[in-house]
Protein backbone atom coordinates (compact mmCIF):
# COMPACT_ATOMS: atom_id res chain seq x y z
CA UNK A 1 0.00 0.00 0.00
CA UNK A 2 1.13 3.32 -0.96
CA UNK A 3 1.46 5.93 1.60
CA UNK A 4 2.10 9.42 2.09
CA UNK A 5 5.39 11.68 2.15
CA UNK A 6 6.45 10.58 5.43
CA UNK A 7 7.27 6.76 5.38
CA UNK A 8 5.50 6.06 7.80
CA UNK A 9 5.70 3.62 10.83
CA UNK A 10 3.28 4.46 13.56
CA UNK A 11 3.95 3.62 16.82
CA UNK A 12 0.76 3.96 19.52
CA UNK A 13 0.17 4.54 22.80
CA UNK A 14 -3.48 4.80 24.22
CA UNK A 15 -4.38 6.37 27.98
CA UNK A 16 -7.07 7.24 29.58
CA UNK A 17 -7.30 10.76 31.21
CA UNK A 18 -8.85 10.68 34.24
CA UNK A 19 -9.66 12.39 37.71
CA UNK A 20 -7.41 10.85 40.47
CA UNK A 21 -9.29 8.29 42.51
CA UNK A 22 -12.84 8.80 40.26
CA UNK A 23 -14.02 6.09 37.51
CA UNK A 24 -15.03 8.15 34.29
CA UNK A 25 -18.61 6.65 33.16
CA UNK A 26 -18.62 5.18 30.01
CA UNK A 27 -21.16 6.46 27.20
CA UNK A 28 -24.32 5.11 26.07
CA UNK A 29 -24.74 3.57 22.80
CA UNK A 30 -27.07 7.11 22.08
CA UNK A 31 -23.83 8.78 22.41
CA UNK A 32 -22.89 10.69 19.87
CA UNK A 33 -19.95 9.98 20.33
CA UNK A 34 -18.87 6.59 19.94
CA UNK A 35 -14.87 6.52 21.03
CA UNK A 36 -14.66 5.44 24.60
CA UNK A 37 -14.32 6.28 27.38
CA UNK A 38 -15.39 9.77 27.44
CA UNK A 39 -12.14 11.28 27.24
CA UNK A 40 -9.74 9.41 24.81
CA UNK A 41 -6.00 10.68 25.12
CA UNK A 42 -3.89 9.30 22.24
CA UNK A 43 0.19 9.21 22.05
CA UNK A 44 1.63 8.07 19.07
CA UNK A 45 4.95 9.03 16.57
CA UNK A 46 5.37 9.29 13.49
CA UNK A 47 8.97 8.27 11.48
CA UNK A 48 9.22 11.04 8.64
CA UNK A 49 10.78 10.09 5.50
CA UNK A 50 14.03 11.59 5.54
CA UNK A 51 15.26 9.39 1.91
CA UNK A 52 13.19 11.77 -0.39
CA UNK A 53 12.45 8.51 -1.68
CA UNK A 54 8.57 8.85 -1.87
CA UNK A 55 7.39 11.61 -3.92
CA UNK A 56 3.55 11.22 -2.19
CA UNK A 57 3.66 13.68 -0.65
CA UNK A 58 5.64 17.19 -1.22
CA UNK A 59 3.75 20.10 0.72
CA UNK A 60 5.46 18.91 4.03
CA UNK A 61 9.54 19.31 3.81
CA UNK A 62 10.92 17.92 6.53
CA UNK A 63 14.32 18.40 6.05
CA UNK A 64 13.12 21.95 6.24
CA UNK A 65 10.85 21.98 9.11
CA UNK A 66 12.85 20.08 11.62
CA UNK A 67 16.27 22.50 11.31
CA UNK A 68 14.01 24.81 11.81
CA UNK A 69 12.24 23.70 14.50
CA UNK A 70 15.73 23.16 16.49
CA UNK A 71 16.54 26.53 16.20
CA UNK A 72 13.73 28.16 17.50
CA UNK A 73 13.73 26.15 20.74
CA UNK A 74 17.72 26.85 20.67
CA UNK A 75 16.63 30.67 20.04
CA UNK A 76 13.57 30.42 22.98
CA UNK A 77 11.01 31.74 20.20
CA UNK A 78 9.36 28.39 21.22
CA UNK A 79 8.76 26.92 25.06
CA UNK A 80 9.61 23.51 25.84
CA UNK A 81 8.59 21.70 28.93
CA UNK A 82 8.52 17.91 30.76
CA UNK A 83 7.12 15.68 28.96
CA UNK A 84 6.42 14.31 32.62
CA UNK A 85 3.47 16.26 33.09
CA UNK A 86 -0.15 17.14 31.97
CA UNK A 87 0.49 20.24 32.09
CA UNK A 88 3.16 23.40 31.51
CA UNK A 89 2.80 25.24 34.96
CA UNK A 90 6.34 24.92 36.36
CA UNK A 91 7.69 22.68 34.08
CA UNK A 92 9.44 24.61 31.50
CA UNK A 93 12.72 23.47 30.17
CA UNK A 94 15.80 25.44 29.20
CA UNK A 95 17.42 25.00 26.63
CA UNK A 96 21.04 24.50 28.11
CA UNK A 97 19.43 21.56 29.75
CA UNK A 98 18.56 19.81 26.44
CA UNK A 99 22.01 20.67 25.02
CA UNK A 100 23.56 18.85 27.48
CA UNK A 101 21.27 15.56 26.81
CA UNK A 102 21.72 15.69 23.63
CA UNK A 103 25.00 17.69 23.08
CA UNK A 104 25.74 21.10 20.73
CA UNK A 105 24.69 21.28 17.47
CA UNK A 106 27.38 20.86 14.51
CA UNK A 107 25.56 20.77 11.05
CA UNK A 108 22.91 23.48 10.81
CA UNK A 109 21.10 22.52 8.42
CA UNK A 110 20.11 18.90 9.21
CA UNK A 111 17.83 16.57 10.93
CA UNK A 112 20.79 15.94 14.25
CA UNK A 113 20.88 17.33 17.30
CA UNK A 114 23.94 16.66 18.95
CA UNK A 115 24.41 12.90 19.16
CA UNK A 116 20.98 12.12 18.01
CA UNK A 117 18.76 12.42 15.23
CA UNK A 118 15.66 13.82 14.90
CA UNK A 119 13.26 11.50 12.45
CA UNK A 120 10.19 11.59 13.97
CA UNK A 121 7.51 13.96 15.64
CA UNK A 122 5.41 12.74 18.07
CA UNK A 123 1.42 14.05 19.07
CA UNK A 124 -0.73 13.67 22.26
CA UNK A 125 -4.57 14.38 20.92
CA UNK A 126 -8.09 13.67 22.37
CA UNK A 127 -9.91 11.81 19.74
CA UNK A 128 -13.78 12.04 19.56
CA UNK A 129 -16.00 10.34 16.61
CA UNK A 130 -19.31 12.41 16.18
CA UNK A 131 -21.80 10.43 14.14
CA UNK A 132 -24.49 13.42 14.58
CA UNK A 133 -22.45 15.81 12.79
CA UNK A 134 -20.24 12.95 11.11
CA UNK A 135 -17.17 13.97 11.80
CA UNK A 136 -13.25 13.14 13.44
CA UNK A 137 -12.48 15.80 16.14
CA UNK A 138 -8.67 15.83 17.61
CA UNK A 139 -7.80 18.26 19.84
CA UNK A 140 -3.74 18.60 20.20
CA UNK A 141 -2.36 19.04 23.55
CA UNK A 142 1.09 18.66 22.73
CA UNK A 143 3.39 17.74 20.14
CA UNK A 144 7.36 17.16 20.17
CA UNK A 145 10.38 15.84 17.99
CA UNK A 146 11.29 12.11 18.91
CA UNK A 147 15.30 11.80 19.47
CA UNK A 148 17.13 8.12 18.76
CA UNK A 149 20.74 7.54 18.59
CA UNK A 150 21.99 6.44 15.20
CA UNK A 151 23.47 3.24 17.36
CA UNK A 152 20.01 1.87 17.99
CA UNK A 153 16.12 2.46 17.35
CA UNK A 154 15.45 3.36 20.86
CA UNK A 155 12.59 6.41 20.79
CA UNK A 156 13.04 9.06 23.15
CA UNK A 157 10.60 11.96 24.24
CA UNK A 158 12.89 14.80 25.86
CA UNK A 159 9.89 17.57 26.23
CA UNK A 160 6.99 18.85 24.86
CA UNK A 161 5.98 21.63 22.83
CA UNK A 162 2.40 23.11 23.67
CA UNK A 163 -0.48 23.06 20.82
CA UNK A 164 -2.49 26.03 20.17
CA UNK A 165 -3.98 28.38 17.56
CA UNK A 166 -2.34 27.51 14.29
CA UNK A 167 -2.52 30.06 11.69
CA UNK A 168 -0.48 28.60 8.39
CA UNK A 169 -1.19 25.75 6.43
CA UNK A 170 1.73 23.57 6.83
CA UNK A 171 0.98 20.76 4.66
CA UNK A 172 -2.23 19.41 3.50
CA UNK A 173 -3.99 16.03 2.52
CA UNK A 174 -1.04 14.34 5.21
CA UNK A 175 -2.05 10.34 4.86
CA UNK A 176 -0.99 7.78 7.70
CA UNK A 177 -2.13 4.38 9.16
CA UNK A 178 -2.07 3.49 13.22
CA UNK A 179 -1.90 -0.50 13.25
CA UNK A 180 -4.08 -1.27 16.35
CA UNK A 181 -2.48 -4.55 16.60
CA UNK A 182 0.91 -3.43 18.39
CA UNK A 183 0.93 -3.24 21.27
CA UNK A 184 -2.50 -4.35 21.67
CA UNK A 185 -2.86 -3.81 25.85
CA UNK A 186 -2.29 -0.19 24.91
CA UNK A 187 -5.48 -0.38 23.18
CA UNK A 188 -7.94 -1.50 25.24
CA UNK A 189 -9.18 2.09 26.03
CA UNK A 190 -10.11 2.57 22.38
CA UNK A 191 -13.58 0.46 21.29
CA UNK A 192 -12.40 0.38 17.81
CA UNK A 193 -14.73 -2.08 17.00
CA UNK A 194 -17.46 -1.09 18.18
CA UNK A 195 -16.12 2.41 16.15
CA UNK A 196 -15.84 0.42 12.96
CA UNK A 197 -19.17 -1.36 13.81
CA UNK A 198 -21.11 2.00 13.87
CA UNK A 199 -19.33 3.63 10.80
CA UNK A 200 -19.79 0.49 8.50
CA UNK A 201 -23.58 -0.38 9.64
CA UNK A 202 -23.93 3.77 8.90
CA UNK A 203 -22.65 2.86 5.39
CA UNK A 204 -23.98 -0.20 4.31
CA UNK A 205 -27.61 1.47 5.32
CA UNK A 206 -26.76 4.41 3.45
CA UNK A 207 -26.63 7.11 6.38
CA UNK A 208 -23.10 8.43 5.04
CA UNK A 209 -21.05 7.77 1.66
CA UNK A 210 -17.99 5.92 1.61
CA UNK A 211 -15.37 6.20 -1.63
CA UNK A 212 -12.52 4.00 -3.57
CA UNK A 213 -9.51 4.47 -1.75
CA UNK A 214 -8.04 4.32 -5.22
CA UNK A 215 -10.39 6.43 -6.61
CA UNK A 216 -12.07 9.45 -4.03
CA UNK A 217 -14.28 10.16 -7.27
CA UNK A 218 -16.26 6.73 -6.67
CA UNK A 219 -18.68 6.56 -4.07
CA UNK A 220 -18.89 2.45 -2.97
CA UNK A 221 -22.72 0.92 -3.53
CA UNK A 222 -23.57 -1.23 -0.30
CA UNK A 223 -22.72 -4.73 -2.15
CA UNK A 224 -18.92 -3.15 -2.77
CA UNK A 225 -18.62 -2.24 0.90
CA UNK A 226 -19.90 -5.48 1.72
CA UNK A 227 -17.34 -7.10 -0.71
CA UNK A 228 -14.33 -5.49 0.66
CA UNK A 229 -15.05 -5.78 3.52
CA UNK A 230 -14.68 -9.56 3.44
CA UNK A 231 -18.45 -10.73 2.64
CA UNK A 232 -18.65 -13.16 -0.70
CA UNK A 233 -20.91 -15.57 -2.25
CA UNK A 234 -19.06 -18.61 -3.76
CA UNK A 235 -20.25 -22.22 -5.01
CA UNK A 236 -19.01 -25.56 -3.46
CA UNK A 237 -19.57 -28.83 -5.13
CA UNK A 238 -21.24 -30.90 -2.45
CA UNK A 239 -22.19 -34.39 -1.67
CA UNK A 240 -25.96 -34.48 -0.60
CA UNK A 241 -28.56 -37.08 1.14
CA UNK A 242 -28.65 -39.11 -2.15
CA UNK A 243 -24.55 -39.52 -2.52
CA UNK A 244 -25.09 -37.64 -5.37
CA UNK A 245 -22.85 -34.31 -6.45
CA UNK A 246 -24.77 -30.97 -6.38
CA UNK A 247 -23.53 -27.17 -6.38
CA UNK A 248 -24.02 -25.33 -3.70
CA UNK A 249 -24.28 -21.32 -2.86
CA UNK A 250 -22.06 -20.79 0.47
CA UNK A 251 -21.87 -17.34 1.82
CA UNK A 252 -19.32 -15.88 3.68
CA UNK A 253 -20.40 -12.89 6.01
CA UNK A 254 -17.72 -9.85 6.80
CA UNK A 255 -15.72 -9.89 10.28
CA UNK A 256 -15.77 -6.64 11.55
CA UNK A 257 -12.80 -8.16 13.72
CA UNK A 258 -10.24 -7.82 11.04
CA UNK A 259 -10.70 -4.30 10.98
CA UNK A 260 -7.46 -3.32 13.17
CA UNK A 261 -5.86 0.20 11.86
CA UNK A 262 -7.31 3.35 10.92
CA UNK A 263 -5.96 5.55 7.91
CA UNK A 264 -5.87 9.30 8.14
CA UNK A 265 -5.89 12.35 6.02
CA UNK A 266 -5.42 15.31 7.22
CA UNK A 267 -4.57 19.24 6.94
CA UNK A 268 -2.00 20.22 9.26
CA UNK A 269 -1.51 23.94 10.54
CA UNK A 270 1.98 25.14 12.82
CA UNK A 271 2.29 28.65 13.59
CA UNK A 272 6.24 29.94 13.00
CA UNK A 273 5.72 32.61 15.73
CA UNK A 274 4.49 30.35 18.61
CA UNK A 275 5.44 26.72 17.44
CA UNK A 276 2.15 25.78 18.25
CA UNK A 277 0.37 22.72 16.00
CA UNK A 278 -2.88 21.86 14.85
CA UNK A 279 -4.95 19.05 12.46
CA UNK A 280 -8.10 18.94 10.66
CA UNK A 281 -9.11 15.38 9.75
CA UNK A 282 -10.23 15.34 6.23
CA UNK A 283 -11.39 11.46 6.55
CA UNK A 284 -10.40 8.46 7.55
CA UNK A 285 -11.39 4.90 6.99
CA UNK A 286 -10.82 1.05 8.58
CA UNK A 287 -7.68 -1.03 7.71
CA UNK A 288 -8.28 -4.65 7.31
CA UNK A 289 -5.81 -7.48 8.13
CA UNK A 290 -6.94 -10.63 6.81
CA UNK A 291 -5.20 -14.14 5.50
CA UNK A 292 -6.20 -15.54 1.74
CA UNK A 293 -6.20 -19.14 1.48
CA UNK A 294 -2.97 -20.36 1.89
CA UNK A 295 -2.70 -18.28 4.98
CA UNK A 296 -0.94 -15.02 4.03
CA UNK A 297 -1.18 -12.13 5.71
CA UNK A 298 -2.90 -9.17 3.31
CA UNK A 299 -3.84 -5.76 4.16
CA UNK A 300 -6.63 -3.72 2.61
CA UNK A 301 -8.52 -0.32 2.73
CA UNK A 302 -11.88 -1.40 2.85
CA UNK A 303 -13.60 2.37 2.41
CA UNK A 304 -12.56 5.84 2.58
CA UNK A 305 -15.26 8.20 4.88
CA UNK A 306 -14.74 11.84 4.14
CA UNK A 307 -15.83 14.56 6.65
CA UNK A 308 -16.57 17.43 3.75
CA UNK A 309 -16.11 17.75 0.31
CA UNK A 310 -12.42 17.55 0.31
CA UNK A 311 -11.08 14.57 -1.04
CA UNK A 312 -8.01 12.70 -2.03
CA UNK A 313 -6.81 9.36 -3.61
CA UNK A 314 -5.20 7.20 -0.65
CA UNK A 315 -3.61 4.58 -3.17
Amino acid sequence: MKVSGFSLIVFAVFLIACGKGEDKKQQSLASSNVLLPEVLTVEYMVDLDTTDSDSWQKEFVSSEFMPGLREMIRGGKVSVYSPFYDDTSGNRIEVNMIETELGKVTKENSYTWGNYRMYSLGFTERWEFDTVNKSFGKTMLFWRPIFELPSDSVKQSLFNISAGSSDKLLASNMIYELDFRSNHGSYRFLDYKRLYSVLSDMAIKGSIDVFSPGDCNTKLTIETIKERLGESEDLEEVVNEDGLPETKSVKTFYDITELQGIIFIEDWFYSTRSGCFSKKVNGFGPVRYYRDANGNMLKSIPYIFFTGTKKVNVL
